[in-house]
């Protein structure tokens, strides 16, 4: 009889522990759903966001990028199309600068350019002759000058040419490293004539801020993949061709933000999920109680039967389902 009791009270505890365990299941699984979802949901709409965040990071730069590339391309074009350089150059290329009087004009029309616009560090004229006029801003000689006179000339077939500099110029142990924009010099009454180059040497910094254009974002600037123009050495994110100047536009942006963002929605998640258990074996408890009790009577009734008490009687919760 021991025998037979213990099993069935084994019995009636594994019930319990399978009700229990059936109505956890039901009640869990729910919310594991609704937990996959949310999480899936947020994370879509957070890379979502980053990446359009990005992308009008990348225009806003593009777009300042282009207004400050007019603005020294409108100077440029202005000296090269101005009728007093043009003519110097001519009797330049002519050997036609008795006492240096054209060389002269030059020098002082590259000093007044450079003086008069910000973040022109240098202005060098190739001739078609092939001498070389320069102004150097940073040590305000047109004489000599450690770079002014050594910049490469690229080849114009077009407007204009811009080209980077891998290294820096080093004047007063300042180190200062220069974006170059070149073109020719055209007589516009022989415009297949070709005078000379000019090339303009900005300083990178400059063009640096005006790339700088979103929060917790560093924007550089590339050409064929090398970084020319940064607020530090990397490289790394979406990019987009400039239209004019044909760089590349990289953005890097500290995601740092929205790792935080899911970080905190993925704690709170859990100690929802927590919470939910903890109520959900309450309730279970209070809602599987009378069913045992009832399954308790019962099985104390067939034992009490078994022992041969024929006078026995179940006993009901009040609260028991009929």
């Amino acid at each position: 009889m021991k025998k037979i009791k213990s099993l069935r009270g084994k019995k009636i505890k594994s019930l319990r522990g399978r009700i229990f365990v059936d109505i956890m299941i039901v009640a869990m699984f729910p919310i594991l759903i609704f937990a996959i979802i949310s999480q899936g949901s947020l994370r879509a709409w957070q890379k979502n966001d980053l990446q359009e965040r990005m992308q009008a990071n990348i225009e806003n730069a593009d777009r300042c990028l282009d207004i400050q590339l007019d603005k020294y391309n409108a100077i440029l074009f202005d000296l090269c199309t101005d009728d007093v350089v043009v003519e110097a150059v001519e009797n330049i290329n002519n050997n036609n600068d008795a006492m240096e009087v054209n060389t002269s004009k030059l020098r002082h029309e590259l000093s007044h350019v450079c003086n008069r616009n910000q973040g022109i560090e240098g202005i060098t004229i190739f001739l078609a002759n092939g001498e070389v006029i320069f102004y150097d801003k940073q040590n305000s000689s047109s004489i000599s000058s450690d770079w002014a006179g050594k910049v490469y000339c690229p080849e114009v077939k077009k407007e204009q040419v811009y080209q980077g500099q891998m290294q820096p110029i080093v004047v007063n142990d300042k180190h200062t490293y220069l974006l170059q924009i070149a073109r020719n010099l055209i007589d516009y009454r022989d415009i297949h004539e070709k005078l000379g180059t000019v090339v303009f040497s900005i300083d990178e910094q400059l063009i640096s801020d005006t790339l700088q254009v979103g929060a917790n974002a560093n924007t550089y600037l590339l050409e064929r993949n090398y970084v020319i123009s940064a607020p530090s050495v990397a490289k790394i994110g979406r990019t987009l061709v400039n239209q004019k100047s044909q760089f590349t536009i990289c953005i890097e942006r500290d995601i740092s933000t929205y790792r935080k963002t899911m970080n905190e929605q993925v704690g709170m998640l859990i100690g929802v999920a927590f919470i939910a258990f903890l109520v959900m074996i309450f309730l279970s408890y209070i809602f599987t109680r009378p069913y045992i009790y009832v399954i308790q009577s019962v099985g104390q009734g067939f034992h009490e039967v078994e022992t041969g008490n024929f006078e026995t009687r179940l006993e009901f919760w009040k609260r028991a389902p009929e």
